[in-house]
C-alpha cells in the first residue's frame, strides 16, 4: 500500500510515514534543551583510553553559538507546524499540509505518489477520508509536545550527511532538534493517542518537520 500516515490503527494515531516497505525513523544523539519531564542523555562505556575519551567528548560537544534553551519558542514553532499539517488534512489542501516539510522531502513524497499512480491532492483526500472513517466526520487531531532535545554538533553533522547522501542534495543544517509528541485524534466514532519522535530542522533560517523515512538505510 502507498506510503500514508498511520491513521487507521484502532485507538492510535501517528504521523510516522509508512509505505509498501514499512520503515521506522531512526533517532539521533541529542542533548536537552528543556523538557516538561526529565530528559537525560547518558554517556556509557567509560574508559581511560585517551582516544576513546576524545571521541566521546567530541560526540557530546555543543557549540556556544548553537546552544538554545528557549523551549517555549521552539515549542511554539513546532506546535504551529503540527497545527498547519492537520489543518491541511482537514481542508484537503496538500500544499498547506506538506509545506511543513523541507523541499527535498516533498519531492521524494511526490515521486512516491506518482509511483503509486496518485497525486498529492488525491493522497491528502485519502488521508482525510481515513481520519473520518476511523474517528468520525467530526474528528479533530492535535499534538502535545512533551520534550525537545537539541542535537549535539557531531549528531547534527551526521544527520546532515545522511540527508545529503539520501536525497542527493547539499543542504546545510543550521540546527536540528528531536521533538517528542503525544499525538491524539478523537471524534464521535473513536479516539486514540500515542507518543512519537520527529525532527525539527532549521534550514536557511526556516524550521521544518522531518523524519528519516526516505533516508538510505
Amino acid at each position: 500500500m502507498k506510503k500514508i500516515y498511520k491513521i487507521i490503527l484502532t485507538l492510535s494515531i501517528c504521523i510516522s510515514l509508512y509505505s509498501c516497505n514499512d520503515k521506522k525513523s531512526s533517532s539521533e544523539s541529542s542533548t536537552s534543551v528543556k523538557t516538561d519531564k526529565p530528559a537525560v542523555t547518558e554517556i556509557s562505556g567509560e574508559t581511560d583510553d585517551s582516544a576513546a575519551h576524545a571521541s566521546q567528548t567530541l560526540s557530546t560537544e555543543m557549540s556556544p553559538d548553537r546552544e538554545n534553551k528557549d523551549f517555549d519558542s521552539l515549542k511554539k514553532t513546532a506546535s504551529e507546524l503540527f497545527e498547519q499539517y492537520y489543518k491541511g488534512i482537514k481542508q484537503e489542501n496538500a500544499d498547506l499540509c506538506f509545506s511543513v516539510f523541507p523541499d527535498f522531502y516533498i519531492d521524494a513524497l511526490t515521486k512516491e505518489s506518482e509511483e503509486c499512480n496518485q497525486t498529492n491532492d488525491e493522497y491528502i483526500v485519502d488521508m482525510n477520508s481515513n481520519f473520518k472513517n476511523t474517528y468520525g466526520g467530526d474528528y479533530y487531531a492535535y499534538s502535545d509536545i512533551t520534550a525537545i532535545l537539541q542535537l549535539y554538533d557531531k549528531s547534527l553533522l551526521d544527520l546532515q550527511k545522511s540527508i545529503n547522501e539520501s536525497f542527493d542534495n547539499d543542504i546545510v543544517l543550521e540546527d536540528a532538534y528531536s521533538v517528542y509528541v503525544t499525538q491524539t485524534a478523537r471524534g464521535s466514532s473513536n479516539k486514540g493517542s500515542q507518543e512519537y519522535e520527529y525532527f525539527l530542522l532549521k534550514i536557511d533560517g526556516k524550521f521544518y518537520l522531518y523524519d528519516s523515512y526516505y533516508e538510505k538505510q
